[in-house]
């Protein structure tokens, strides 16, 4: 119980204290730890892959920025880059080889071939899981939740800072998030909402649904799930924080979804979506927070978080059976 209230105490500090954003990942519209393979059309913010880049024809990646503006390589592949067709960065390259016709209509940027990865993706998915992890653990905050009407699943955040809403692995607020109903996002101005997702897999945006949000760049979607399978569609307009996720582009998308912010996960793949450049820039914990305490407090975060989760179980299980959760 010490150890326990030790680290509670640690985080409701960070809590409240400046923000962190991503850590490494927050000015990457893309940021995965294996594979990204893109069909198109274009990324309007730079990405970053652990492993190999493919992108299809004519595809784009930091056509957002004027040339030369953003500071780092404006596409990272720790792998391969093949571009088996034409493709345009508008910006530096890092990767660990390259094949096909990369296209730049200026002098000056310099295609970097080996050498060490200007990106530490271990280091990075260990901070971006531990936040995961802990953001899982928060559970609601008081006053806030989502309530489904008609067609429209509207969630609300009504404290500043940090706004936490769960959302169950089933009922109705499940199927309505991870189905067609229209989606609205109420946040008060100085909040930062995370909808925290329960479950192994499902789907994120559809097809001409309804998406509204009062500040795209304060909403983040967490999926702490090991196992995630994530399909996206249509249009999403806030950051998705699934470092445990395979993430691909659903069936039946031909060019008129977007995703708005941040993309993380442990892979991507798909076409049809455009990938815009709205980063995630709320009230997350400080940077050095899970890094300082190392991965042995993420891994006892994770624990916590089963065992809660099971006690969950337990006690619905009893009241099933008409027993008292005490009993």
């Amino acid at each position: 119980v010490g150890v326990l209230s030790v680290f509670s105490l640690g985080f409701a500090v960070n809590r409240a204290e400046a923000s962190s954003y991503l850590y490494g990942a927050s000015p990457y519209s893309v940021f995965v730890q294996n594979y990204f393979s893109f069909g198109g059309p274009d990324s309007v913010g730079a990405v970053a892959a652990g492993g190999n880049i493919t992108l299809g024809a004519s595809a784009s990646v930091a056509s957002g920025y004027s040339l030369g503006a953003f500071p780092n390589p404006a596409l990272v592949a720790g792998g391969a880059l093949s571009c088996p067709n034409q493709c345009e960065v508008n910006g530096n390259i890092y990767a660990g080889s390259e094949s096909g016709t990369i296209y730049d209509n200026t002098t000056g940027f310099k295609n970097a071939i080996g050498g060490p990865d200007p990106i530490d993706f271990s280091d990075t998915f260990t901070q971006l899981k531990g936040l995961s992890t802990w953001l899982t653990g928060l559970g609601t905050t008081s006053g806030d939740g989502c309530t489904f009407a008609f067609t429209t699943l509207t969630c609300t955040a009504a404290a500043s800072g940090l706004n936490v809403i769960d959302i169950p692995a089933t009922g109705t607020v499940n199927a309505a998030l991870l189905g067609t109903a229209n989606l609205a996002f109420d946040i008060s101005p100085g909040a930062t909402l995370v909808i925290d997702v329960a479950g192994v897999s499902g789907s994120l945006g559809s097809p001409g649904r309804g998406f509204s949000v009062t500040d795209k760049q304060k909403l983040l979607f967490n999926y702490s799930s090991p196992t995630t399978l994530i399909t996206l569609g249509g249009t999403v307009d806030g950051s998705l924080l699934a470092p445990w996720a395979n993430v691909s582009t659903g069936s039946g998308l031909s060019g008129g979804g977007q995703f708005t912010g941040n993309l993380i996960a442990q892979s991507y793949s798909g076409s049809g979506l455009e990938f815009e450049n709205d980063l995630f820039n709320g009230d997350v914990p400080e940077p050095g927070t899970f890094a300082m305490l190392g991965g042995g407090v993420t891994m006892l975060l994770a624990a916590l978080l089963m065992r809660r989760r099971l006690v969950a179980k337990l006690i619905d299980s009893r009241a099933t059976h008409g027993r008292s959760p005490k009993s």
